[in-house]
């Protein structure tokens, strides 16, 4: 389970009792699922050495206030995604350009 914390170099506000962007790379099989920010998605990525990319992703369709805030830029970083770097609690995600597009932190399963 990755919480989102970074998207570019702006880090993720959330207001209070508001649900966390998160996503949950699931090993068999390559799918991946989380949350958006305000709309559940799932899909598949593929990882060869330190590149990833994440393939077409489909999401409910949830309409909700200032969702543009993080949800739009979270699925706009997957979809830019194209390296990454893996650390003890956190995993960076990089575009082509070098530049990283989104940062997570561990967090346990529940």
């Amino acid at each position: 389970y990755w919480k989102l914390t970074r998207l570019g170099d702006d880090p993720v506000v959330l207001s209070e009792n508001q649900r966390e962007p998160h996503l949950v790379l699931h090993s068999e099989g390559r799918r991946v699922s989380g949350f958006g920010g305000c709309n559940n998605f799932n899909g598949n990525f593929a990882v060869e050495g330190q590149e990833i990319a994440f393939g077409h992703l489909a999401t409910t369709a949830m309409a909700c206030p200032h969702s543009e805030d993080v949800e739009l830029p979270f699925m706009v970083a997957l979809a830019e995604a194209s390296t990454f770097r893996l650390m003890p609690h956190h995993l960076e995600i990089f575009d082509e350009a070098g530049q990283m597009v989104a940062r997570f932190e561990a967090r346990e399963l529940e």
